[in-house]
This record gives structure tokens, sequence and C-alpha cells, in this order.
């Protein structure tokens, strides 16, 4: 993969901002190692503040993820059963479309042979 000048200045300056986190830059010409060690040594912090959580605020942010996930899945069946009779109102719709057109033709049809002598 070759970068523009411009690309690599920011790629560069990406890893001089992230230098603390993982102490590479300018080590690669085009910055991508850098970028991936960067990625890398985020997550892991992300990680560490995760496990440096006391408990307790771990088990409340986990039962608050589950009862969104609930309420979520809820709200999901609730949405496809509501698409569903959507789906069956339509069609009914089109039916009953259907024989009103079939009876309009069968009175017009009716008419006409009344009045044809």
């Amino acid at each position: 993969m070759r970068l523009g000048r411009c690309s690599r200045r920011v790629l560069r300056a990406f890893c001089v901002l992230a230098e603390p986190v993982c102490r590479v830059y300018f080590l690669c010409p085009v910055g991508v190692p850098c970028v991936r060690r960067v990625g890398n040594a985020l997550e892991q912090q992300a990680a560490a503040a995760r496990a440096a959580l006391p408990y307790p605020q771990r088990a409340e942010a986990q039962a608050a993820l589950d009862a969104l996930e609930a309420s979520r899945t809820a709200l999901r069946t609730g949405m496809e059963r509501a698409q569903h009779s959507l789906k069956q109102a339509e069609q009914a719709y089109a039916a009953a479309q259907a024989a009103v057109d079939a009876l309009q033709a069968q009175a017009l049809a009716a008419v006409l042979m009344e009045e044809t002598p």
C-alpha cells in the first residue's frame, strides 16, 4: 500500500500523539504497523480500565446491559409481530379490494344485461 506524502504525515502525527501508548513513532515508513500497535495498546488499556472498576460497578453495569438487551429483544419481538400483522392486514385489504372489484363488475354486468333488449 502506497500512501501520499500528506497521508504519511497524518499517520506519523497520529503515531507521535499516541507515542505514550505505543512508543513506536517513526518506526514504520507508512505507519500501518504503528497504527496496529496503537490499536492493540488502546484495547489493552480499555481492558485494564474495565478490570480496574470496582466489582459492584461492573455488576451494575452488566445488569444494566442485560436489562437493555432484554428490552431490545422484547421490542424487536413486538416489532416483528407488528410487521407480521401489518402484512396480514395488507393481504386482507388486497383480497377485500379484489372482492369489491369483482362485485362491482358483476353488478355492472347485471345492469348491462337488464338494459340489453
